[in-house]
């Protein structure tokens, strides 16, 4: 769980988080930067290690290049393993709800569904594009959901 910070996805799962918003985690949590300029993460983990490499709003946060960090967390994925990512639509989330246009500061990636499927072709011969939902809109949700396969 990349960028969980101080609570995992899951009680089995192994999250890792820089610990800027937190010095104090409940779960037992590797404290590493999880963008590929730190090559941290290859420090903590060794590549294909993790069937799954899950990541809730923190693609957008790192300031890499998207492919580029989309990549590295690849790396940890075995093939055949899936890379899921949960991520902010830009065009439906609100930092300031009393004034929509502005952005949240810690967004370098202003993401939405139709930017984020612009990339796929750019990783077809890593990734395959397994599913990908977004929140209901009657639910006031402003997230979508992808989950890319690893090629073997």
């Amino acid at each position: 769980d990349l960028g969980c910070g101080t609570k995992k996805i899951a009680p089995w799962a192994t999250g890792v988080d820089d610990g800027s918003e937190s010095t104090h985690f409940r779960d037992q949590i590797v404290k590493a930067r999880v963008d590929p300029a730190s090559r941290e993460l290859e420090k903590q983990f060794k590549p294909e290690s993790f069937d799954v490499v899950f990541s809730s709003h923190t693609l957008e946060h790192i300031l890499s290049p998207l492919l580029d960090t989309i990549r590295y967390w690849t790396t940890f994925v075995r093939p055949g393993g899936r890379l899921i990512m949960y991520l902010p639509d830009e065009d439906r989330y609100q930092y300031d709800p009393k004034n929509p246009k502005v952005k949240n500061p810690g967004h370098f990636h202003l993401l939405t569904p139709k930017a984020f499927l612009a990339l796929l072709p750019d990783l077809a011969d890593e990734l395959v594009l397994e599913s990908f939902e977004e929140d209901p809109r009657i639910f006031d949700h402003y997230s979508f959901l992808v989950v890319l396969r690893k090629a073997t």
